[in-house]
């Protein structure tokens, strides 16, 4: 129960902003809180009678109210094992938290707001036994002014929080017809109708708990002439960058009539580039300053890999007699991103993707290699072909990231540092662009601060998945007012790249429009995206790219000639896998497959009399199933790791193979993208770190450690790197480069026995285009010639150390003449936080890989090949203080090692003392 260690700290923050005129005051209210709970009351009338026969215990705000019935006792750990199952009462309960506060002094004129940055989700809210607001949408902030109730010492603040399974049927009076229209993966339809977080009813990574908590902070905010109601900055540029003009809009609320100065000053370093405009205000009514500043020679943020990430910082003031009254203050950068989706190229084509069957209702699942077959059409049509790519300042910049969803069921129990880690870690695998998954929620600040500061860019779903939803008048508004709300928080964001209107609900819509199937019509019946998001977009945030859905494009959701599409080939090894190579994909948003977490973190969860064999409800559990669908993932990846590599002996030998078979499949579906990034714009993979303790396709599991695929990832996406392409069995060395031109660079291919004998040798001295990809060596020769398992290829940079060597095995790994070596470790210390290990290999030995119960040692590399004879100086370091401990190393057949880094700093005591 790690994450109940995680408290937030009990203080008063109390922030006077940037100036020392400003009177403005924000107060976060995050002490004194209690909470209660009660079967659900269909009233607040019946709630509040319920209450009089409960006991207040503290809580702890902002959190979850599984957080706090854990932090009592009232719950047991719910990640490990079933426990989760222990918590289903709660979705049925009220609760009730309360804080009592004293007001700051308010000076004449000045008005008081009660602000919620996330509140999940239907609250009442009571100030000094008076309801000032009712909330039913999580993804929303809410404002209420509360001049009028507030007293200055003593104010009582209680919010109740009703029953989410629940109170949805009084919000949605014929919510049981209303439902039985929709279809929506695994079949929880009350999600459809609530604006809460959808994983939180159960999805194939995360089990069911609904989450329920006051989540973010909750804040009093004194205005004394005015509110600065938002900021909208964004810039443009002229056509060789040299010079841009940032344009900022400020939303203002006046608390009277009166004249006022808006002053815009916009800091990096000794640079100052300053605005002012006078503005007439009024009482209670919205006045918007529209403001411009030209900059000269500006400094342009970059995504990682790239260049830099300069941000300017943003000062809003208003005045009012030369006096600071209300100020705003936000890091933002000056670059452009744009996504180019034209020309539109005619195309004849043989085949359409879909699922191989006649069964039509099997077509909307995504999670397998079926669903996104070539599907042979009885005669070719044409069909147009568009691009999907992004440019970041006049650069084309192809796409290497992952999909994320929250890094934890409870926001709560993430920290600030956790968020950093996460994305430097994200920055360190070569990545470039996170994609916020629909059925999560609006990140936490500190995520966005930390892509905006690392360089990696977002791309924003809007938060529905898998599903159709209602698209009545009074769903839509709803759908309005949460769409603005979402929009204005984020726009200002440098790392915010595009914006995407849902995840598969396209596609659901499409595949359960059967009738108008072939005619693609089914997936624009979602007014949701088609009409709303549509509308609030070119209002709202114009010059950034918006996608419907994601997958959609092309003329159907899953087609590879427009748009984004998935592709989950890295689990199907088969045929040299055939799903990715013969996929002419525009973008790929999602791919991906299982790998086991590291064996200590599994441990964590799956209690030891389950442990062996694989083929139980507790792994079930953690590894696709909810309780209301089963998904079977377990079967399917046996399959694929024993077809592939043999039959595993035990546990310890079951994680390393599915981490092999995750990290080879990952490193081949880079490569086969990044081959074609002339026509493919970029590629995510499904998915990025483990929501809860759990298998599956992340490549960081829950408890911070690196899988075997992440450092293929990282070699995947180094920026220059060579791969071994298979096109109709032919054989042919590829460079890819994402950098400028490199010339002279000396590639070497040799094709060797598994005992070290070298068959062939093929060298070529070439140029590296800029930004592209291309052949290097055709090898004239065929998969089917040296796939009987005694051969590989490597093929390498003999004058770049940059670019990691590549290896590829013609034959399944099952096929592999590989003797049981042996592999031997020596460790050498270098200083007090840094220590190489020399791995020396006395027979070709593929897939090593290194693991130690610290998740923050950093290797210089892992997951690596080693040929017969060879010697590797691999170096382990921790951020800061001293490296020591027990550490293990895997190779080929499961052979497993341990090697000691003993401390300098700890004494050995002899027995007896």
């Amino acid at each position: 129960m790690n994450k109940l260690i995680i408290l937030l700290p009990w203080i008063m923050f109390l922030s006077f902003i940037a100036n020392a005129q400003d009177i403005s005051k924000t107060i976060e209210l995050n002490r004194n809180w209690e909470y209660t709970h009660f079967p659900y009351s269909e009233t607040d009338q019946k709630a509040l009678k319920n209450l009089k026969s409960t006991t207040w215990k503290s809580a702890v705000v902002p959190g979850d109210v599984h957080l706090d019935l854990q932090r009592d006792g009232e719950l047991p750990d719910l990640n490990y094992g079933q426990n989760f199952y222990s918590s289903v009462w709660v979705e049925s309960e009220d609760f009730m938290y309360k804080t009592y506060f004293d007001s700051p002094s308010l000076s004449k004129g000045s008005r008081i707001y009660l602000d919620f940055d996330g509140l999940d989700c239907f609250a009442t809210i009571w100030l000094n036994n008076k309801i000032i607001g009712k909330t039913h949408n999580m993804f929303k902030t809410y404002s209420f002014d509360v001049t009028d109730y507030i007293r200055e010492k003593d104010n009582n603040l209680m919010i109740r929080l009703a029953a989410p399974m629940k109170e949805v049927y009084k919000q949605v009076p014929n919510a049981k017809e209303v439902m039985s229209k929709l279809k929506g993966a695994f079949h929880v339809n009350e999600r459809l109708i609530t604006r809460k977080m959808q994983m939180s009813y159960g999805w194939d990574n995360v089990p069911r708990v609904i989450t329920t908590g006051i989540y973010r902070p909750v804040k009093l905010r004194v205005c004394e002439t005015a509110r600065i109601d938002n900021v909208w900055f964004r810039t443009k540029f002229k056509k060789d960058y040299s010079k841009a003009t940032a344009l900022v809009d400020v939303e203002l609320k006046g608390n009277f009539d009166y004249n006022g100065d808006v002053e815009v000053i916009l800091k990096r370093g000794k640079k100052e580039y300053s605005v002012s405009q006078k503005v007439t205000l009024f009482t209670s009514k919205t006045t918007t300053a529209k403001m411009k500043i030209a900059i000269s020679d500006p400094e342009l943020w970059w995504p990682s890999g790239l260049g830099d990430q300069p941000m300017y910082t943003l000062h809003v003031n208003l005045k009012k007699d030369g006096k600071i009254t209300d100020s705003y203050a936000q890091k933002v950068a000056i670059r452009e991103i744009k996504v180019v989706t034209t020309p539109v190229e005619k195309r004849m084509v043989d085949y359409e993707i879909g699922e191989p069957t006649k069964d039509t209702t099997k077509i909307m699942d995504g999670g397998s290699v079926g669903s996104w077959s070539k599907l042979k059409l009885d005669k070719p049509k044409e069909v147009d072909v568009t691009p999907l790519k992004f440019y970041v300042n006049g650069r084309f910049v192809f796409i290497k990231g992952f999909n994320m969803q929250p890094l934890d069921v409870f926001e709560t129990a993430i920290s600030r540092e956790k968020y950093y880690r996460s994305v430097q870690a994200v920055k360190e695998s070569g990545s470039n662009m996170i994609r916020i998954w629909g059925g999560g929620n609006v990140e936490n600040p500190a995520f966005y601060d930390a892509c905006d500061e690392k360089g990696i860019m977002v791309w924003q779903d809007f938060f529905y998945a898998s599903g159709q939803y209602p698209n009545d008048e009074k769903f839509l508004k709803e759908i309005e007012g949460e769409t603005i709300n979402v929009v204005k928080l984020l726009r200002n964001r440098a790392c915010l790249a595009a914006w995407c209107g849902d995840n598969e609900s396209d596609m659901v819509n499409h595949d359960t429009d059967m009738a108008n199937h072939d005619k693609g019509v089914g997936q624009f019946s979602n007014k949701i995206t088609h009409v709303v998001q549509k509308r609030v977009m070119a209002e709202y945030d114009p010059d950034r790219f918006w996608h419907p859905s994601s997958p959609s494009g092309g003329g159907y959701p899953r087609s590879p000639w427009g748009g984004d599409k998935r592709n989950w080939g890295a689990g199907s090894p088969f045929m040299d896998y055939i799903h990715l190579r013969g996929d002419e994909a525009r973008f790929i948003s999602e791919g991906g497959t299982a790998g086991m977490p590291q064996l200590s973190t599994l441990r964590s969860f799956i209690p030891q009399q389950y442990e062996w064999p694989v083929t139980n409800d507790y792994y079930n559990m953690h590894w696709g199933d909810v309780p209301t669908m089963r998904r079977n993932f377990p079967k399917s990846i046996w399959k694929n790791v024993t077809t592939y590599f043999g039959e595993p002996n035990n546990i310890s030998e079951y994680v390393y193979l599915t981490q092999i078979l995750q990290a080879n499949g990952y490193m081949r579906m880079a490569q086969q993208f990044r081959k074609n990034m002339q026509e493919c714009g970029g590629i995510l993979y499904w998915k990025w770190a483990s929501t809860w303790p759990s298998i599956c396709m992340s490549v960081m599991d829950y408890n911070e450690h690196k899988k075997a695929s992440w450092y293929m990832v990282k070699k995947a996406f180094a920026p220059t790197s060579l791969m071994v392409s298979n096109v109709d069995d032919k054989l042919s060395v590829w460079f890819i480069n994402d950098l400028d031109a490199i010339s002279n660079q000396e590639v070497v291919c040799q094709l060797k026995k598994t005992d070290g004998t070298l068959i062939k040798e093929w060298t070529k001295t070439l140029t590296f285009s800029e930004n592209s990809s291309g052949l290097a060596i055709d090898l004239e020769t065929t998969r089917k010639a040296i796939g009987n398992g005694e051969y590989y290829l490597k093929v390498w940079v003999e004058n770049n150390d940059n670019v990691h060597p590549n290896y590829y095995t013609a034959a399944d790994m099952i096929k592999m003449k590989t003797i049981l070596g042996n592999i031997t470790a020596s460790v050498h210390r270098i200083d007090t936080s840094t220590v190489e290990v020399t791995f020396k290999a006395d027979e070709f030995s593929p897939f090593l890989l290194i693991t130690s119960d610290n998740p923050y040692i950093k290797m210089s590399d892992n997951s690596f090949f080693m040929e017969k004879g060879e010697e590797k100086k691999i170096k382990l370091s921790v951020p800061s203080g001293e490296i020591w401990g027990d550490f293990s190393f895997t190779w080929w057949k499961g052979n497993t090692k341990h090697f000691m880094v003993k401390s300098e700093n700890i004494k050995t005591v002899p027995m007896g003392q």
